[in-house]
């Protein structure tokens, strides 16, 4: 379901794709709204939490993926619960960068969108992640207490969040 709808269909010659996602969109199925709820908008992933200390991974995957797995969790959280509370709300899942800041622009407190703009600038904007990169691979532990502020305000913000 969220993979569909999250989906851009490139290749579809048959059309059913296409058939299955206009069946689907606006609808609320009352387990997945319940589903939604309990995974993305009751608490932060798991593995958010898992990013707030150093771990024997964090070079490797740095330089696989050419993020830091904090802040590609961080993003996700706020993805997640604007489309979670979105399709509970009208059965539509937002998940692209412009309509989830529209979403929080028109919602919630400033500091909110602040919080959200500074963790979507750490994931897309090239500069400053690569910049952020290098300085994390010189003294992580700097990043890490950052994180750990920030997963305090970002609770907060999933909370305000599920309270629209």
């Amino acid at each position: 379901h969220q993979l569909l709808l999250e989906s851009n269909l490139v290749f579809d010659p048959s059309g059913f794709l296409v058939k299955r996602k206009s069946e689907i969109e606006g609808k609320v199925y009352p387990p997945l709204a319940k589903l939604y709820q309990e995974r993305y908008l009751d608490s932060l992933p798991f593995e958010i939490y898992t990013h707030l200390q150093p771990h024997k991974m964090d070079k490797w995957k740095l330089e696989k993926s050419r993020q830091i797995q904090w802040v590609k969790w961080a993003v996700r959280s706020i993805r997640d619960a604007v489309g979670a509370k979105s399709y509970i709300q009208n059965g539509k899942l937002l998940y692209r960068k412009v309509d989830i800041l529209n979403f929080c622009s028109a919602s919630l407190p400033p500091e909110d969108i602040d919080l959200i703009k500074e963790l979507y600038r750490w994931k897309t904007d090239p500069t400053e992640r690569e910049q952020m990169i290098d300085n994390f691979l010189k003294d992580p532990e700097k990043y890490f207490v950052l994180f750990r502020e920030h997963t305090t305000k970002l609770e907060d913000t999933v909370k305000r969040i599920k309270n629209l």
